[in-house]
């Protein structure tokens, strides 16, 4: 939580039109500059996506996706030991920061094993958020263990990674 609050009193102290003391977040994030200081923030400081996840992708905002197209998992994926499966999901979230008020949507899933199987990951949002904020895209990657046909979350923290991947 320390590392969002550093982050988000970085992007506060861009809000050149209010007087010290007074700036406020969402005027800082209003300008290029506080969109790219929060852009591409890891909400868990020991897994990276650029650690965990090494092949590209692309956003869609246009057609409400993100692709990853020829993901083979063994090889694009920084895999920790006892994993079998990975499910990778995105949210859209549109948050008014102001009214304090927002909106999310959740992508599919795509649970997948671990294995040298190439396939075209798309993650779609069926419906855009209904808030009238600043739109943010976050891409999550959380690892399992297969045991008995069942999957457990590795909750190692170690891993499992989640990034705002754009904000618009």
């Amino acid at each position: 939580m320390y590392r969002l609050t550093s982050v988000l009193s970085k992007v506060k102290n861009l809000d050149t039109t209010s007087i010290r003391g007074e700036r406020k977040v969402s005027l800082g994030l209003a300008t290029p500059e506080g969109k790219n200081i929060l852009k591409y923030f890891d909400f868990n400081a020991k897994a990276r996506m650029d650690a965990v996840l090494r092949t590209d992708y692309q956003l869609d905002t246009t057609n409400a996706e993100i692709s990853i197209p020829e993901f083979v998992p063994q090889i694009n994926l920084n895999t920790p030991q006892g994993a079998t499966h990975v499910e990778i999901s995105a949210t859209w979230l549109n948050f008014d920061l102001e009214a304090n008020s927002g909106d999310m949507v959740i992508s599919n899933k795509e649970n997948l094993q671990i294995d040298n199987n190439e396939t075209n990951v798309i993650l779609s949002f069926s419906q855009s958020p209904s808030s009238t904020g600043i739109d943010y895209y976050l891409l999550k990657i959380a690892f399992f263990q297969e045991i008995n046909t069942q999957q457990y979350i590795l909750n190692n923290g170690a891993f499992n990674a989640m990034q705002i991947i754009e904000i618009i």
